[in-house]
């Protein structure tokens, strides 16, 4: 029987050949106008979430750091990193590798989470990135373009599992109990959520109502009926009072 992060891996390598290989190939043949497009994300869990009554997903924006390193960096890799990464800063595991203290509110957020009971994972909304180089000398990280129709974005959120996204393909398997969606309302986080989760024309506008998207005078909007997920899901537009929201 497949574990969790084999069964992971297994649909993120499916994406990788599909979706991810589709936009490298892109970058490959106009390197000199796009730059290079990032090792790709491997989202997995840790044993502390798999062994909780408890289990909650919270998304990022995308993770900082994900190299060009294609030979190094794989699938497998970058999860075995990432669930490293959580272990240290939620659960003050010692790390195989060498590794700072994240004191943000994003991570703080996930340790309020952790001391109310919950197993915790961590997944982002970007799963690349791309290197350019601003000055023709030196390879410098940066965002993936954003342009009116989120063209990179919608090829990287293509519905290529019955239907579903990697994102919607990664939920169904880690089955969490609530999903928390801390990217904020704007582009290309808005759009991108969009797209990962309605594959037809019309995405982009999904969410944008009084119902589902977040403000200042209402930073947490409850979207799971909205996103077809079995589970709550909540969308907010900041996580600063992290304390409040985990409890």
């Amino acid at each position: 029987m497949m574990t969790m992060n084999e069964e992971l891996l297994a649909v993120q390598k499916v994406w990788e050949t599909q979706c991810y290989n589709a936009l490298k190939k892109e970058y490959d043949k106009n390197e000199e106008e796009k730059g290079k497009l990032s090792c790709a994300f491997g989202f997995g869990v840790s044993e502390h979430y798999v062994q909780s009554d408890k289990k909650i997903m919270i998304v990022g924006q995308e993770a900082n750091g994900h190299t060009f390193d294609y030979e190094k960096w794989r699938l497998d890799n970058w999860q075995e990193w990432a669930i490293d990464y959580l272990n240290f800063q939620v659960y003050n595991v010692t790390p195989t590798t060498k590794m700072e203290y994240n004191n943000s509110p994003f991570w703080q957020f996930f340790r309020e989470f952790k001391n109310n009971g919950y197993g915790v994972c961590w997944n982002n909304l970007d799963k690349v990135r791309r290197y350019i180089l601003p000055d023709g000398k030196e390879w410098v990280e940066s965002k993936l373009p954003y342009d009116g129709n989120n063209s990179e974005r919608k090829i990287l959120n293509g519905g290529i599992f019955d239907g579903k996204s990697l994102l919607q393909k990664e939920i169904e398997i880690v089955n969490p109990d609530c999903v928390i969606f801390a990217v904020g309302p704007k582009n290309p986080y808005y759009h991108t959520l969009c797209d990962a989760f309605f594959h037809h024309d019309g995405a982009y506008e999904m969410l944008n109502d009084d119902k589902y998207y977040p403000t200042l005078g209402s930073p947490v909007v409850e979207i799971s009926t909205k996103l077809g997920l079995k589970m709550p899901a909540f969308y907010t537009s900041q996580i600063f009072e992290h304390k409040r929201y985990a409890q």
